[in-house]
């Protein structure tokens, strides 16, 4: 867990530019990919406004494409992400 001015949040090591250290024209450990990952783009603060979740499409742009996530898959992908993180966050 990271923290900053502005609260904190969870990251793996990044290159410059806040891109992921496996991230190389695509995931490197995609089969292997954490939770976090996995979960990526329903994370909490995204989902919950249309303005947060349109700022994060316009710097992905994976976002909006491919394959239709189901509300259970998204809820499936966000209770892994609970057991990653033993500092009382909410996800």
């Amino acid at each position: 867990l990271l923290y900053s001015g502005e609260g904190s949040r969870v990251s793996l090591k990044e290159k410059s530019g806040f891109d992921c250290i496996f991230w190389n024209n695509g995931c490197e450990i995609y089969s292997v990919r954490p939770a976090q990952c996995a979960a990526y783009p329903f994370w909490p603060h995204l989902i919950g406004s249309e303005e947060a979740w349109n700022a994060e499409a316009s710097r992905c742009p994976g976002i909006g494409n491919g394959k239709t996530v189901t509300a259970a898959e998204i809820r499936r992908r966000r209770d892994l992400m609970k057991g990653e993180f033993d500092d009382g966050s909410e996800f």
